[in-house]
């Protein structure tokens, strides 16, 4: 791969389309706890422009996940894609789509890849758009049981702050 990305650097061609897989354990940045299952599949456009790299990503990768409103395991697929610009200006507007390097001889492949996995994991993981989460006071699962009520509401934790304008400074 190296080879190819120095023969595209050096040669005529203004671009190179680039795809294949890769392994968690080849990432170059911390992607513990993500819960990324393998393969993470990629595919890049690659473009020379004015001396630095316009790199159209795209990539797509599963993802093992709890629930963020019952808890259940989830399995989640994402196809995310974006542009990033490679370059060695350290002038060049940093508006968070720019990549500096030192050098373009070393393409960095698998930290491009890896930043749009970090990037695009949702914020919000859901077992299906439906789901009624957990009961507030007992925590019974109200996919299963629809029909649930707790007799007792308990008291609430923000009960004391219930009165805190009403009284006279």
């Amino acid at each position: 791969m190296r080879r190819e990305f120095s023969d595209f650097l050096q040669g005529s061609e203004i671009h190179k389309h680039v795809e294949g897989q890769m392994m968690k354990e080849e990432s170059p940045l911390d992607i513990s706890g993500m819960g990324l299952i393998d393969p993470i599949d990629y595919d890049m456009d690659i473009y020379k422009v004015d001396g630095d790299l316009e790199v159209d990503v795209r990539v797509g990768y599963s993802f093992e996940s709890c629930c963020d409103r019952c808890l259940k395991p989830v399995e989640e697929t994402v196809e995310s894609e974006s542009h990033i610009v490679v370059t060695t200006d350290d002038s060049e507007d940093d508006d968070g789509n720019v990549l500096l390097v030192e050098t373009l001889d070393e393409f960095p492949l698998a930290e491009l890849v890896f930043s749009q996995v970090i990037t695009s994991v949702p914020n919000k993981v859901l077992c299906n758009e439906d789901c009624r989460g957990l009961c507030p006071v007992c925590g019974e699962d109200l996919n299963e049981h629809p029909d649930h009520h707790c007799e007792s509401e308990g008291v609430s934790p923000f009960e004391s702050l219930k009165n805190l304008f009403d009284e006279k400074a």
